[in-house]
């Protein structure tokens, strides 16, 4: 297979209590804000086609995946517990790029809100992922998965099913499962507008309290 990597790329994480997205994509001459709107149209591009399933090899998880060769743009997302598949949803894609995390210079992470778990443990891997290696590291901003329904809203209905993930059971977190593919399409393109803050550390903004919290105040009186 030949080697698409390049020199320079760059990495976005979408994390939440339920599952996992990223995006590996080059970070080319022309500056970050340009690749950022390359990235955006290639994934677009894809979706005019039906995501690829593989099962990860340490977790048993099964992830699906949009790979644009010639490009070197590659998104992946993952249901399931967040902890274990993102280190190697992130490796998969990696791989299948023939890259090494030394080739990524630039990372972006969804700060929130979101749920407490989610966000701690995607601004935990990319804070790791920045230390020993001079690369930028970009808090954005996030977006509620009903505003990402509607800027993907004009995706082919038959895509419709590998861009948006089903409802999530807690109805009182709304954050709680990814919306695939369409969160890295509408948190690509928030990156892209500028909704982002660079930062030394990735700390999560929390849609709500954990669950023990939450609990505390109900028996505290808390509606």
């Amino acid at each position: 297979m030949e080697n698409v990597c390049r020199k320079k790329n760059a990495a976005l994480i979408c994390t939440h209590k339920r599952g996992a997205a990223l995006a590996l994509f080059p970070n080319d001459d022309g500056g970050l804000k340009e690749s950022l709107f390359a990235a955006q149209g290639h994934l677009s591009q894809l979706s005019a086609s039906l995501p690829h399933t593989t099962q990860l090899q340490l977790t048993g998880a099964m992830a699906e995946f949009l790979h644009h060769r010639e490009g070197g743009f590659f998104y992946a997302t993952c249901a399931g517990l967040t902890a274990e598949n993102l280190a190697e949803l992130y490796r998969f894609a990696l791989a299948s790029l023939e890259c090494h995390d030394a080739a990524v210079d630039v990372l972006g992470v969804v700060e929130g809100p979101g749920s407490f778990t989610g966000l701690r443990l995607g601004c935990a891997f990319v804070n790791g992922l920045k230390i020993g290696r001079n690369r930028d590291l970009y808090a954005i901003g996030g977006l509620h998965p009903a505003e990402v329904r509607q800027r993907c809203s004009s995706l082919a209905a038959e895509c419709r099913p590998a861009f948006f993930s089903a409802e999530s059971a807690e109805a009182d977190d709304p954050f709680a499962v990814p919306a695939a593919f369409a969160d890295l399409l509408a948190h690509l393109e928030n990156w892209q507008r500028g909704s982002a803050r660079s930062v030394a550390v990735a700390e999560p903004a929390y849609g709500r309290d954990p669950t023990p919290v939450i609990k505390l105040k109900q028996h505290m009186g808390a509606p």
